[in-house]
């Protein structure tokens, strides 16, 4: 999931800080905030009550303490007791991000997942890299299991003699493959942090030097690919150049799938990048193919964080993304996404994060 700095959103000094924080750090003391969420992160409830029972005894009424209560009280599944100490802590202090965020927790407990999105989306609006706002923005717009269970299932239900990833980062997905499968990825930085299962051949190059320098069938030990997932440079330019590759080595019943075409909100899916949760303009692809290749079947599963899209019937033969390509961007490469709007995820393509259902479609694909 994409890193977000913890103590980001908290209320800071000289807004509603007291003017002199209780028991200041030193280098021999920590702060007392951070050894409360310390004990949060490690489910030490009784100990994180008990510190910003101290933090309050020298602050009373220290709108982050109370805040921190509240979520205690939620990691206790104690949702109206929660619910007291947030709106103590918002009469005090205004309704600062963290808050919010610990506010959607409490409104997710009690099954109010529309008030809690609702309340995500004012977290990220007023910061958008509060801790766990957008992660938990994602798990409620698109519950169910995420894309690295759904690639899972492809593997395991496909079998594919091959596998082309590009994108491979720390290898989360690329270790996905099981023997026999003859796995390839593509990644210039590539660091792989778990141990593959099968055959794996990681090719340090951009996937545009790749294409044009290696011979992709000698790799893959095959004459097309089975199996293929895109999650490279979050450029629109860049994932349809990434896409016209691999299509030239796929066959009709081969599945393509592509990372990052739902974008929470409008600044994590900018083309530039602003925060540390980020899908880019990815999301133009299916627009762009929707319109552009309507003889493919394109749709995207509603999986955390930002969906996966799939792709089939393939045509190795097709010219008419790369014969377009610059007018195809330029079309493009100014459009906004609109996530909050009716109809954005007809748009998507959006189809239900649900195994039967992508089982059927997949069964269809040669047909």
């Amino acid at each position: 999931m994409p890193f977000v700095r913890p103590w980001s959103g908290w209320p800071k000094r000289g807004s509603i800080w007291p003017d002199h924080r209780p028991n200041p750090p030193s280098q021999s003391m920590p702060n007392p905030f951070d050894v409360v969420l310390e004990h949060l992160h490690a489910s030490r409830f009784d100990d994180a009550e008990n510190a910003c029972r101290d933090i309050l005894a020298r602050a009373p009424n220290h709108p982050g303490a109370l805040c921190l209560l509240g979520a205690v009280a939620n990691g206790r599944g104690q949702w109206a007791q929660a619910h007291q100490w947030i709106d103590q802590a918002a009469r005090l202090g205004g309704e600062f991000p963290v808050l919010l965020v610990e506010r959607a927790v409490t409104f997710q407990g009690q099954g109010e997942v529309g008030k809690a999105i609702a309340s995500l989306r004012a977290a990220v609006a007023k910061e958008p890299e509060v801790a766990r706002g957008h992660q938990l923005l994602s798990e409620l717009l698109l519950p169910g299991p995420d894309y690295y269970q759904v690639l899972s299932r492809l593997h395991e239900w496909l079998k594919p003699r091959c596998y082309l990833e590009i994108g491979v980062f720390r290898g989360q997905s690329m270790v996905l493959a099981q023997a026999p499968t003859i796995a390839v990825g593509i990644d210039p930085a590539a660091q792989l942090h778990a141990t593959p299962q099968t055959v794996t051949k990681i090719f340090p190059l951009e996937s545009d030097v790749y294409f044009g320098t290696r011979d992709v069938r000698s790799d893959l030990e095959a004459d097309s690919v089975d199996l293929a997932f895109i999650d490279g440079l979050h450029h629109f330019e860049q994932t349809l150049r990434d896409f016209i590759n691999v299509e030239r080595l796929s066959r009709p019943d081969s599945v393509i799938t592509i990372h990052d075409g739902l974008p929470l909100d409008s600044l994590t899916a900018a083309r530039d990048r602003k925060t540390s949760f980020w899908t880019g303009d990815v999301w133009k692809i299916i627009p762009c193919l929707t319109k552009w290749r309507p003889d493919l079947n394109v749709f995207t599963v509603a999986s955390a964080p930002s969906g996966l899209t799939v792709v089939l019937g393939a045509d190795s033969s097709s010219r008419v993304l790369s014969d377009n390509f610059d007018a195809i961007v330029a079309e493009f490469m100014n459009s906004d996404p609109e996530p909050t709007k009716p109809g954005w995820a007809e748009s998507m393509r959006m189809a239900p994060n649900d195994w039967d259902d992508l089982r059927r479609r997949l069964d269809r694909r040669a047909a």
